[in-house]
């Protein structure tokens, strides 16, 4: 009752043969009965029976083995069977407990074997999970990490909502969580847009403009920033109010490269003057007058220092609103 004629055996953990037929199926329906009446429940024609079967004989430490001759006749089952002593077996059988769940209730035993196979299962899912895990890690700690904008210190250069990507190995590759640096490769320039801990918020990400450089001296008088006693070019390009605010936009030509600053004309200024310290980055946001940078909590440590900030990826203000594309880009 067992299906097509064909090669039907039992081995035992060792590989050593049981028993053994030629003949079909008879054999085996009595040998699946003899190893345990129980499975009585559980006879349906074909491929459900020898999966039950297979099962009885599990718990003898016996593997139920049939040729491919019976693939055809219920292939799922078979696949089940062959490949009783693996791992990829356990998701095999959980699906084949699942589908005579939903036809019929299941006995005691029968549900005991299910939950003691769904075990492999969850090492299996793990196993294959673990290589993407690996490749996300890998990725983000060392080569390129996603972060989101979420104050306005970088405007007009960065907007609430931005999502940008940042180079982590520009200034070298770093241990993650260590931070200590294990490969030098360039260090920061004039210009560059930076993420990194800043020393009053040593376990929070950050992300402003690079300034000054180790020995820079940095002034700040009037609004207008002076690197080493020269003035930073700065063409004007618009001026708007925002209530009370006055903003004045301009380029501002800082090192190789030119970004855009924004300054509220109706705050005064605040003046000041700074040598930047070995080791250390004197760090500023583009929307001068409305961010918290190197003007309140002093340099930034070289070995504070995650990446470079080089392109937006997507713009999504909030969670119910749609994801805009049309600021994707290269950060200046």
């Amino acid at each position: 009752d067992l299906g097509p004629t064909g090669a039907v055996y039992v081995v035992d953990g060792r590989g050593q043969l049981v028993l053994g037929t030629a003949e079909g199926g008879p054999a085996a329906a009595a040998l699946a009965e003899e190893a345990d009446g129980r499975v009585r429940e559980y006879e349906k024609p074909n491929g459900e029976r020898m999966v039950g079967a297979a099962r009885a004989l599990e718990r003898f430490g016996w593997t139920l083995v049939v040729e491919e001759s019976y693939a055809d006749a219920f292939a799922p089952a078979t696949a089940a069977v062959r490949r009783i002593l693996g791992l990829e077996l356990a998701l095999a059988l959980a699906l084949c407990a699942a589908g005579a769940a939903i036809a019929r209730s299941i006995s005691h035993p029968i549900r005991g074997l299910a939950e003691a196979a769904s075990e492999p299962v969850v090492v299996e899912y793990a196993k294959s999970f673990f290589p993407v895990l690996l490749v996300v890690f890998v990725l983000r700690s060392f080569l390129v990490e996603p972060f989101q904008i979420p104050s306005s210190s970088m405007v007009p250069t960065l907007q609430v909502g931005d999502y940008i990507l940042v180079n982590k190995f520009t200034y070298g590759i770093r241990l993650p969580v260590l931070r200590t640096k294990v490969l030098e490769l360039n260090e920061p320039q004039r210009g560059d847009v930076m993420v990194f801990f800043p020393p009053h918020m040593n376990d929070t990400y950050f992300i402003k403009r690079v300034v000054g450089l180790p020995g820079d001296v940095i002034t700040y008088r009037n609004k207008q920033l002076f690197v080493n006693g020269k003035l930073v070019a700065s063409d004007p390009l618009a001026e708007f109010t925002e209530g009370t605010a006055r903003y004045s936009v301009g380029l501002e030509m800082l090192g190789e490269t030119s970004h855009l600053v924004q300054v509220n004309t109706a705050r005064p200024a605040l003046d000041f003057s700074v040598v930047v310290t070995p080791g250390h980055y004197f760090m500023m946001g583009d929307n001068r007058d409305n961010s918290s940078d190197s003007r309140v909590w002093g340099l930034v440590p070289e070995k504070d220092i995650v990446g470079k900030a080089f392109a937006v990826w997507m713009h999504w203000d909030a969670l119910f609103s749609i994801p805009s594309f049309d600021r994707v880009g290269l950060i200046e």
